[in-house]
């Protein structure tokens, strides 16, 4: 008899063992992931710009990351031609600054309308300080897709933005103005501009 309960105790102990194993226990505190607003940016240098001139164009969003070997990634430009076609530029990444550049060379006269496309981003291992905020970005923070929307301005001439100043013809003294880069031929070695 006394075998008997002692196996009889040991089926029941197997079984309950069996039964709670075979439950699955969910995190008491599971939490979906934080997420954070995002503010994208964009902008065309020159804006205006002439036909046929290339000009830069900045996109990304204004949250830097905590180092130099991270960036946000999978970012397109949208641009609308002024005949109303569309062309996308992309996928981008940023440096760790949150931004960065392309260039683009316009074919038509009229304004484009240019968007930047911020995807979601899930923030990399480690985390980072934001210290423009004051708070830390934590690992996993999804950061939230956002878009911006400029127009660029292109004109039928190429536009001047940063002429020349031709050699002097006279007298002059030093130091020379570091902005005359024409004037290194013969300047020497005090403005440097190879």
């Amino acid at each position: 008899m006394k075998t008997q309960k002692t196996i009889g105790i040991l089926l029941i102990f197997a079984f309950v063992i069996s039964v709670v194993t075979s439950i699955q226990i969910s995190p008491v505190n599971a939490q979906a992931a934080p997420t954070q607003q995002t503010y994208a940016i964009v902008d065309a240098i020159p804006n205006p710009t002439g036909v046929g001139q290339a000009t830069l164009l900045k996109y990304g969003i204004s949250q830097a990351l905590g180092s130099a070997d991270l960036m946000w990634t999978g970012i397109t430009l949208t641009i609308t031609k002024p005949d109303g076609t569309k062309e996308t530029l992309g996928p981008f990444s940023t440096d760790s600054t949150g931004s960065s550049f392309t260039q683009y060379t316009p074919s038509e006269v009229g304004n484009y309308t240019i968007t930047t496309n911020f995807p979601n981003n899930t923030v990399a291992a480690p985390g980072f300080m934001d210290f423009e905020r004051g708070t830390y970005i934590a690992e996993g923070t999804v950061m939230l897709a956002s878009t911006a929307t400029m127009t660029l301005e292109v004109t039928t001439e190429p536009l001047v933005y940063y002429p020349g100043h031709a050699l002097p013809t006279e007298y002059w003294s030093r130091p020379i103005d570091p902005q005359l880069r024409e004037w290194y031929s013969i300047s020497g070695n005090w403005v440097t501009m190879h």
